[in-house]
């Protein structure tokens, strides 16, 4: 069986996160073989995604889209039993677009007092995270007079100090590729 003791123990290497409509590479070797070996790339129990015969590790391009995301693992053998690779589980992001900001109540005015909620929300996206800004200096969870969580920025208290230009970001990071989106309210 697979994984018994002398057969074989290949390696798979690659990307555990990519952006959708990318591309990416995934890396198969068997340590310690100078025979051709042939390589087979698999995402869950059993859909083969491509497969190679070298003498060398193999090189498994792969272009993301949105049923990519699953876990990976990488069969080797060489007229032997067969060995399965570690597994590597790859997370498909969508990056944000058409980012909007919206409000409770609607439109954002409010008497001195009363509590306003603000979202940022997209039309597509995941992954995310979320920066605002008020009157172009960001707002951090520290700021005084409001409360960030997830996508919504709140304000229980509303002050007249809190007049003015609201703006968000929402934006994701892949292996420190960052994409944002923006949208502001005034």
């Amino acid at each position: 069986t697979i994984g018994e003791p002398g057969s074989l123990r290949p390696v798979l290497s690659g990307p555990d996160r990519a952006y959708l409509n990318t591309r990416v590479v995934f890396h198969c070797s068997a340590p310690g073989l100078s025979s051709r070996v042939a390589y087979r790339l698999i995402r869950g129990p059993r859909i083969l995604v491509a497969t190679e015969v070298s003498h060398k590790p193999a090189v498994f391009p792969l272009k993301v889209k949105a049923a990519s995301g699953g876990s990976y693992q990488c069969m080797a053998s060489a007229g032997g039993k067969p060995g399965l690779s570690n597994r590597i589980k790859l997370t498909v992001v969508t990056p944000p677009s058409n980012t909007r900001v919206t409000s409770e109540p609607f439109p954002p005015v409010g008497y001195e007092g009363s509590r306003i909620v603000m979202s940022c929300d997209v039309e597509r996206g995941s992954d995310l995270k979320y920066t605002w800004h008020f009157n172009r200096k960001e707002v951090t969870s520290s700021t005084a007079g409001f409360l960030i969580a997830g996508n919504k920025l709140v304000m229980e208290e509303v002050t007249v100090d809190q007049e003015g230009s609201y703006s968000c970001v929402a934006w994701s990071v892949v292996q420190d590729i960052s994409r944002y989106s923006t949208h502001g309210l005034c």
